[in-house]
């Protein structure tokens, strides 16, 4: 008489090789998703407009590699920043707005700002939930916790270290200082400069920018020989003006601007102009577009693009109009649709986390209500705009806009229908009962102004 399993063994053997399969599959699938996460680079340029990048009008200024990569990838019109530099930064790492971070204001100066950013989480902290190498290059600029905090496993940074205090840091470095704050260059003699706790020493001919860039290459090659996804954060210097000050005290704007041959070395000198200084800024990007190509891993790598405020003299600290808070904004890589520029869809900063975070294959975040992934537009794969409205503030201003109607911090309402390329392109509605459509639009912002400051959130898809 031949054997056969009794019932109940059965059933536990197809349980077992049900429970078996379900779990290859969810690995399998978990696995496939980090497999296809491209590395990214989230490359966030210091105090430059739209109007200063060559990409919306002709700024007069050439940059052949910002519009090269940007017409080979995809160019955001609508984007809002903050008027200033770390309420972006803050809302750009968090995609939190003020009312849940407390970060409405420039730290270093009002010393309004006691809130510990790290303490919310960033897409870095995400990036290495998923197993990323992750970097932060440039600036900090938060003023509190460390890097590894923020979710960085590296960092290259100007004027900052986890180990060394502001003025122990300052003892070590020999460079030219000015002020009662010390004041010191991000550009010639560069410094105080760390690289992961080690303090670097810098001389005359030592430009930061170009140390920023050694330690990306770097990070680079050792994340590829280890077979390991990266993501940068790449908070450049440039195009900065206030702090380049020689050893007199004066400011020079740009001191002297370097000229690179094709392999990145310094082999002459420009006089320093903000002109001058975007050019720069065009060959750093081209510089690290080359290397990431020479690595042969841009298949495979998404550039993200922006700054995070304009020009001291385009709009930096101002409520009016969208002066102070409309900043450029491009994605660049292998996954990217190449397209023309899109015009109907406003992007705020606080969405750089929900679409990093859709890039690295990371699951959605509930805790971020105020933040939209634009992977799906960026890539092709869904054209239709992720929001409805984008949400500005300053200290107690606050702005919002849509595609076709914005109020500034002054609460004046604009018409943006018949939007042209450039920041003043909306027109002020003097009378809104007279014009078609201010009337709702007004009520419509002041029905979201009135939920933001009552709860903190407002549904950006709703209204």
């Amino acid at each position: 008489m031949s054997w056969s399993p009794k019932p109940r063994l059965l059933y536990t053997m197809r349980g077992f090789l049900i429970g078996a399969y379900v779990a290859v599959t969810f690995y399998e699938s978990v696995y496939a998703r980090a497999s296809k996460s491209p590395n990214m680079i989230v490359y966030l340029a210091d105090d430059i407009g739209q109007i200063n990048t060559d990409l919306y009008v002709a700024s007069g200024t050439s940059m052949p590699n910002l519009k090269a990569m940007a017409r080979n990838g995809t160019v955001l019109d609508i984007v809002w920043s903050t008027p200033m530099c770390q309420p972006s930064r803050a809302m750009a790492l968090t995609g939190l707005y003020g009312y849940q971070t407390k970060w409405w204001y420039q730290a270093n100066f009002t010393a309004k700002q006691t809130v510990n950013l790290a303490s919310f989480g960033t897409w870095a902290n995400k990036a290495r939930e998923q197993g990323y190498l992750t970097m932060w290059i440039g600036k900090m600029q938060l003023t509190f916790g460390k890097t590894k905090d923020y979710g960085f496993d590296e960092y290259c940074l100007w004027r900052w270290s986890d180990v060394l205090g502001p003025a122990a840091l300052l003892r070590l470095y020999d460079g030219p200082k000015c002020g009662r704050n010390d004041l010191t260059s991000p550009y010639w003699y560069a410094g105080p400069l760390v690289i992961n706790d080690q303090f670097i020493p810098t001389n005359a001919r030592t430009f930061g920018p170009l140390v920023y860039l050694d330690c990306m290459k770097n990070f680079i090659r050792r994340a590829k020989a280890a077979n390991k996804k990266f993501l940068i954060y790449f908070a450049d210097d440039l195009c900065h003006a206030d702090w380049n000050v020689t050893g007199n005290c004066q400011n020079d704007i740009y001191a002297k601007m370097p000229i690179l041959n094709p392999q990145g070395r310094i082999v002459g000198m420009t006089q320093g102009t903000p002109e001058a200084c975007y050019k720069f800024l065009d060959t750093m990007l081209g510089l690290v577009r080359d290397f990431v190509r020479s690595e042969n891993l841009w298949s495979q790598t998404v550039l993200l693009f922006s700054a995070d405020n304009p020009a001291a003299s385009m709009g930096k600290k101002q409520v009016n109009r969208q002066d102070g808070t409309r900043v450029p904004f491009f994605a660049y890589g292998g996954p990217i649709k190449k397209r023309s520029r899109i015009s109907y869809a406003p992007f705020s900063f606080a969405d750089l986390y929900a679409t990093v975070l859709d890039f690295i294959g990371s699951p959605p975040d509930p805790t971020r209500k105020d933040s939209a992934s634009f992977k799906n537009l960026l890539t092709g794969r869904n054209l239709a705009a992720p929001r409805k409205w984008i949400f500005s503030y300053y200290d107690h201003y606050r702005m919002i806009r849509t595609k076709d109607w914005m109020i500034d911090g002054y609460r004046n309402l604009f018409d943006c229908r018949n939007c042209s390329d450039h920041n003043n392109c909306c027109s002020l509605v003097r009378t809104p009962s007279l014009s078609p459509g201010a009337t709702k639009a007004l009520s419509r912002f002041e029905n979201i102004l009135t939920l933001l400051e009552s709860t903190g959130h407002a549904n950006f898809s709703k209204f």
